[in-house]
């Protein structure tokens, strides 16, 4: 009898235990449900304004693609699909048109507004256009001072000098470092101080091949000296006093070009490229030659010669 009553009480105990535990499920089931409820409209939320972000990014860089290419009449003032939103662009033009951060006057001015399911995107681009490298006396990344940049007839010309650009680092395509390389015209002494009329007294090495020394330290010019070629230098570039380059200082890494000569020397004659600075002691002259920077460009992975475009200034708002 005792025995009964006990195995009555534990299959009581044990009901119980089931049922609670039935009940505690079924209850954590109800919130979650509810959670996953409350949370789904959020999580869509999120992925419309994701996709809104994304596309306005994508119309963007199309239209900065059809801007170089002289193509962005055909988006105008048109809304199109991307990634299902709908997205417009339009452009604003005029040399008034302006970016805080830069030193030079942007002539256009690009918007995108992307709208996917209430959320709205815009991005503003703020873009312009160059002479092209060949008309190019000096293309820097950095700050430019105390120079005259004139154009190939000797006419002084701002257009042909481009500071705080943000397309300066060209990446050479090979041609140039194994020209240097088969001519050899290597120099790996720091700093490297080249005689006078190196290396032939030419821009050309022969017929219509230039020369081209690849340096991998520093260059020093001295006083009076006068080189030739195209100079790919890794360091800095000093020039003295009467000294002159024909040809193209090109500078792929962060790297100084310092010019003591006075204000009616013609330090180069050619162009300066340079992902650093470019500082005269006074108002010294970079005079474009269009052959020369013409030769120069060909062996690089740029743009094509009839425009130099640069892009800065994102700003996101929503």
């Amino acid at each position: 009898m005792t025995q009964a009553v006990s195995l009555r009480r534990e299959e009581g105990f044990w009901s119980t235990f089931v049922l609670l535990f039935v009940v505690t499920l079924g209850l954590l089931g109800v919130g979650a449900h509810k959670a996953i409820m409350s949370e789904g409209p959020n999580i869509a939320r999120n992925v419309t304004a994701l996709q809104a972000a994304y596309s306005a990014d994508g119309g963007a860089y199309l239209a900065i693609r059809a801007i170089s290419r002289g193509k962005m009449g055909n988006f105008e003032g048109t809304t199109f699909d991307v990634a299902g939103a709908d997205v417009t662009m339009d452009t604003t033009k005029g040399s008034k048109i302006g970016y805080p951060d830069l030193l030079i006057t942007c002539n256009t001015k690009l918007t995108v507004n992307a709208s996917k399911g209430g959320f709205d995107r815009s991005i503003q681009v703020w873009s312009w256009t160059r002479l092209p490298l060949s008309q190019m006396a000096v293309l820097s990344a950095g700050v430019v001072t105390n120079i005259v940049a004139r154009d190939s007839a000797g006419a002084v010309n701002s257009q042909a000098q481009v500071q705080n650009a943000k397309a300066v680092n060209i990446p050479l395509a090979g041609a140039l470092n194994a020209l240097s390389t088969s001519q050899g015209h290597n120099q790996s002494v720091t700093p490297w101080s080249p005689a006078a009329g190196y290396p032939s007294a030419s821009f050309y090495n022969a017929g219509t091949t230039p020369n081209v020394t690849h340096v991998s330290g520093d260059m020093s010019l001295a006083a009076g000296r006068t080189i030739y070629g195209i100079f790919v230098v890794e360091g800095s570039v000093t020039m003295a006093t009467g000294s002159q380059v024909i040809g193209v200082i090109y500078c792929p890494n962060n790297s100084a070009v310092t010019i003591n000569n006075p204000p009616a020397a013609v330090s180069v004659t050619g162009g300066i490229i340079t992902g650093g600075t470019v500082t005269a002691t006074a108002s010294s002259t970079v005079r474009n030659n269009m052959t020369y920077m013409t030769v120069f460009s060909r062996y690089l992975n740029t743009l094509p010669d009839n425009a130099i475009m640069y892009s800065n200034g994102w700003t996101f708002s929503q």
